[in-house]
């Protein structure tokens, strides 16, 4: 992907994890250039959801 592909869609930073096309972890934040993204999680800040986080996201979406 680059900053053009990246304007052109819902995009959060990598990783973005979309459910039914839909950011499971939505900020209101969107970007139009390639970046890193941070999730807050019960050990701070971190790269990537925790394990509960993304099955908590599941559940919700279903």
């Amino acid at each position: 992907k680059d900053s053009v592909e990246a304007a052109a869609v819902p995009f959060a930073g990598s990783p973005t994890i979309l459910l039914d096309g839909a950011d499971a972890f939505p900020t209101g934040v969107r970007i139009a250039d390639l970046a890193c993204r941070v999730y807050r999680t019960d050990s701070g800040f971190a790269g990537v959801p925790s394990v509960a986080q993304l099955v908590g996201a599941i559940q919700n979406q279903a």
